[in-house]
């Protein structure tokens, strides 16, 4: 177990002595990161833009540690929100290199800075940094004290990292341990319970799917989650239309996509699989193509090379389940893979499909 800080301790005290002290400059900068954490789901670009603005204003009044998480922050937004892997990964690095310097060393913010770069590495090219990211994992649990909510991520991370690696039940036991971690926390309990959906799915376990889709709901409107809450009706939108209940999918599904038009963020993965899953229950298979069309689109122009190669791969077995060609959507995909560190597994994923293999799931969650 690590050593852990009381990072919000810490931004609360230090909010306080601001408000003893007059420090108006700290004070602000102290505000901008709820308000822009407020708006971070139908406004990213803002809430980047208020971040920097609040990581200005610590510099200006010399808090080196209030910078530091700004940055952390502004990292987020620009990975998470905003999907931007490139700009990402630089800022992730810069900040990890800062947070090295001797001036946090105590700083509680130095196990998110840290986290942040992982993070970085998995959204840009998760196999292609697999052993970097295995390192900084085991570094950071062991090295560095950490906030609870930094060490649940961890357990996140490492879950993610045996999915894309093939090894589901490896991926499974992280990923209830990030489950047993976050029961005071909704916003990560919603996140770990729709990621043992998906899990569980993967591995055939539909029993407690509809269970862990309502639980997941209900804490995702706890934390005001608005694109976890849209997954959770996608979730019971294919659960329903796998039962045969097309009335209540269709209802769970209008839920899902008129929540999503709320949404200044991109959907995830696990959304985009069961969209298209739920158009080929409904028989909309044009829906679906034109879904994957439009993901592969939009991944390729955030050079998201990785996930834009899943979703190539995913797009062929559709267009082979529809008896439609897919040449032109392999040789895409070939491409896209060089643009990758490791592209013979990749490609070797590619041969399965030109074969004649459709499964999707069992090819990409194969090594």
């Amino acid at each position: 177990m690590p050593t852990y800080v009381n990072l919000w301790g810490w931004f609360y005290d230090l909010r306080q002595t601001a408000f003893s002290t007059g420090n108006k400059d700290v004070l602000r900068s102290i505000a901008l990161h709820s308000e822009g954490w407020d708006n971070r789901e139908r406004d990213p670009q803002g809430t980047l833009a208020m971040w920097r603005e609040a990581r200005a204003l610590a510099l200006k009044a010399g808090q080196a540690w209030l910078a530091l998480f700004h940055g952390y922050w502004c990292c987020e937004a620009i990975l998470g929100y905003l999907d931007d892997v490139k700009e990402g990964l630089d800022a992730a690095v810069k900040l990890s290199v800062e947070a090295y310097k001797p001036e946090y060393q105590d700083c509680p913010v130095v196990g998110q800075a840290q986290r942040i770069l992982v993070d970085a590495y998995i959204r840009t090219d998760i196999l292609g940094y697999e052993t970097q990211i295995r390192e900084a994992l085991d570094y950071i649990e062991t090295n560095i004290p950490l906030p609870e909510s930094t060490y649940r991520l961890l357990m996140a991370h490492r879950s993610r990292l045996e999915y894309e690696c093939g090894t589901l039940t490896e991926s499974h036991l992280w990923a209830r341990k990030f489950l047993d971690l976050s029961e005071r926390s909704d916003f990560h309990r919603s996140i770990a319970l729709l990621w043992l959906c998906n899990l569980e799915y993967r591995l055939g376990r539909t029993e407690k799917l509809m269970e862990y889709a309502a639980s997941a709901l209900r804490s995702a409107q706890r934390s005001q989650r608005l694109g976890s809450q849209a997954t959770c009706y996608l979730w019971q939108a294919v659960l329903a239309a796998k039962q045969g209940e097309v009335v209540r999918a269709a209802q769970f599904h209008r839920q899902a996509t008129l929540l999503r038009t709320t949404i200044g963020t991109q959907p995830d993965d696990v959304y985009d699989d069961l969209l298209t899953e739920y158009y080929e229950y409904a028989d909309e298979p044009d829906n679906a193509v034109a879904w994957r069309e439009n993901r592969i689109t939009y991944l390729m122009g955030k050079e998201q090379h990785y996930w834009a190669f899943m979703e190539q791969v995913k797009y062929a077995c559709l267009l082979g389940r529809l008896g439609r060609p897919i040449e032109a959507v392999l040789a895409s995909a070939t491409t896209t893979a060089h643009n990758l560190l490791k592209p013979a597994p990749l490609l070797a994923k590619l041969d399965q499909v030109a074969a004649g293999n459709y499964d999707e799931q069992a090819i990409l969650r194969t090594r």
